[in-house]
């Protein structure tokens, strides 16, 4: 793909990798620099936009597994960082799909455990599909939240109950 030389060539190119952006793992981190620069009055194309590019095709050149349903247990990994969330689905160690979700500056206000019950419930509602009457294995590396799963719902923060009554459906196991 040839790099693009105005606006309207940038938002093509990031409507394709919004499109395989469950193939793309950090496509949030990845993509930053072109969405900063689709934000931008004057397009100026310059090294970092390319070596950005350059890393999401890298991303996207990776093999991925299919989905088995006849797995047992569905992992899912997810984490966060300033500017978003990443969420990644495997059965039997071999990654199926990624997820990300770019942060709005409301979230980005989020406190830390917040924001990683945000992932969780992203990961859910994206995977939806895979995930809903089967037993999910969640991995994230915030232990706090293993002790906001175990509380009832009423003993959480107003932010934090919407969220869980939002992945009750889910037969989730955090580790």
């Amino acid at each position: 793909m040839p790099a693009p030389r105005n606006q309207e060539e940038l938002q093509t190119l990031l409507g394709i990798y919004n499109y395989l952006s469950r193939y793309i793992p950090n496509l949030a981190t990845l993509n930053k620099p072109l969405r900063d620069l689709s934000k931008q009055q004057k397009f100026e194309w310059n090294t970092g936009h390319k070596e950005a590019k350059r890393g999401i095709h890298n991303a996207i050149s990776k093999n991925l597994s299919y989905f088995d349903p006849e797995a047992k247990e569905i992992d899912v990994i997810t984490d966060t960082s300033q500017q978003g969330l990443g969420a990644q689905q495997s059965t039997d160690g071999a990654t199926v799909a990624f997820a990300y979700h770019s942060l709005s500056e409301t979230e980005q206000c989020y406190y830390q455990m917040e924001k990683e019950m945000l992932a969780i419930t992203f990961a859910c509602k994206r995977f939806h599909q895979y995930l809903f009457g089967r037993t999910i294995c969640v991995a994230t590396n915030h232990k706090p939240l293993e002790l906001i799963f175990e509380k009832s719902i009423q003993r959480a923060p107003p932010r934090l109950q919407r969220m869980m009554l939002a992945i009750q459906p889910y037969n989730i196991k955090l580790r």
